[in-house]
């Protein structure tokens, strides 16, 4: 199944993403897409979308994620109107393996939790983040969130977090990416999952979990 989603490509807050049509089973990094249909640019509140192959990939059966079938909305690639409630994707059984795997299995988790740590480390190393610019942001999400329906209808109480979208907050792609792979695409599906369960979904290591939740609080 192919899937129509956000990549991120900006830098620290200079966030900014591209549309892109890639298989859902592709890697958290999402580094292989088909096409790339547009792009988003939430700091300056510009989006372009070639609205001829967006409909072509929809014609297809890719299907857009929840944020950017908001946006096909807002610029009227599609009729329609905004999703408050999303409906989480179907999981996939995991395959049981082997016991005799079990431990081999093991080392390779640590493995890659051990270079996504490290990875991450040198990432916090590199910020240089002052307070003029994180109280800018949040200025952005509260007006964001305050924001009327299209149709002129005044946004309930508590749907902001429904609208929210991942990008909206200070995680890296990589760990985004992961997430709505396994259906969690908006803040409030993000909140409501238990470390135990963050600590299950496939590219999340302890360091990126401790991100998530500082995120969220």
């Amino acid at each position: 199944m192919l899937r129509i989603r956000l990549s991120r490509v900006g830098r620290k807050n200079q966030t900014f993403f591209k549309i892109v049509v890639m298989p859902k089973s592709g890697p958290p990094k999402g580094g292989d897409f088909r096409d790339e249909i547009g792009t988003h640019d939430p700091v300056n509140k510009e989006t372009v979308i070639d609205s001829e192959k967006a409909r072509g990939w929809l014609a297809k059966g890719a299907q857009p994620s929840d944020t950017v079938y908001n946006l096909f909305v807002k610029h009227g690639v599609i009729a329609g109107r905004k999703r408050e409630v999303h409906d989480k994707d179907p999981v996939e059984p995991k395959e049981e393996k082997p016991k005799k795997d079990k431990k081999e299995d093991t080392e390779k988790v640590k493995e890659e939790e051990k270079k996504e740590d490290t990875e991450e480390v040198k990432e916090e190393e590199k910020k240089e983040d002052t307070e003029e610019v994180k109280e800018e942001e949040k200025k952005e999400d509260t007006e964001e969130v305050k924001e009327e329906d299209p149709e002129g209808e005044q946004a309930p109480v508590g749907a902001g977090e429904e609208k929210k979208g991942l990008e909206d907050l200070d995680l890296t792609t990589r760990i985004i990416n992961a997430l709505e792979d396994e259906g969690i695409d908006t803040v409030e599906k993000l909140k409501s999952k238990s470390e135990k369960d963050l600590s299950e979904i496939k590219g999340l290591g302890k360091k990126s979990i401790e991100k998530i939740q500082k995120e969220i609080k």
